[in-house]
């Protein structure tokens, strides 16, 4: 199954706390298993 994003997802996006972005990531790497290399 694909996801996509809208431009406005990422707008809205860009605008949280980086904290939370970095948590947002985290969380979503680890669902996926595909950031590894990420330091996560």
């Amino acid at each position: 199954m694909n996801h996509f994003a809208t431009p406005e997802f990422w707008f809205h996006y860009q605008k949280l706390p980086t904290e939370v972005k970095q948590l947002a990531d985290k969380n979503f790497c680890n669902s996926l298993a595909v950031c590894s290399g990420l330091g996560w």
